[in-house]
C-alpha cells in the first residue's frame, strides 16, 4: 500500500493561534505584575508574578503534549508525530490510513 501525503486541516492553525494568545497573556501578566508591584499593590502584583512564572512552563508543556497527541482527521486515531529534519517541520503519520500529515509546525533549530 502506498503512503499518501496531505496537509492536516486545522492543527497548525490551532497550534499557532494558541501560542500567540498564550504569549500575549504571559506578557500581560509580566507587565501588570511590574506595574502593580511598583504602585504598592504587593499581594496582587506578587500573585500575577507567580502566575507569569508558572505560565511559561505550563504553556510550553501543554503545546509539547498537543504536538505529540494529534488525532487523524480521517479515522480519529492518534497519530505518530515525526520530526522531519530534511524539511524542517513536524509531520504526523497515521498507520491505519497510511497518510503522512503535514501538521503546519516548523522546527526552530536555530540554523
Amino acid at each position: 500500500m502506498t503512503i499518501t501525503r496531505a496537509t492536516h486541516p486545522n492543527f497548525g492553525i490551532w497550534f499557532k493561534s494558541f501560542f500567540i494568545r498564550a504569549w500575549f497573556v504571559i506578557v500581560a501578566l509580566f507587565f501588570l505584575s511590574l506595574l502593580l508591584l511598583k504602585n504598592d499593590f504587593s499581594v496582587i502584583g506578587a500573585t500575577l508574578a507567580i502566575s507569569f512564572v508558572i505560565g511559561i512552563p505550563f504553556t510550553m508543556g501543554y503545546l509539547r503534549y498537543r504536538l505529540y497527541h494529534i488525532d487523524c482527521p480521517n479515522c480519529h486515531t492518534q497519530l505518530r508525530t515525526i520530526k522531519n529534519n530534511r524539511m524542517s517541520k513536524y509531520e504526523a503519520a497515521c498507520d491505519q490510513c497510511k497518510v503522512v500529515w503535514d501538521i503546519g509546525v516548523g522546527i526552530g533549530d536555530g540554523d
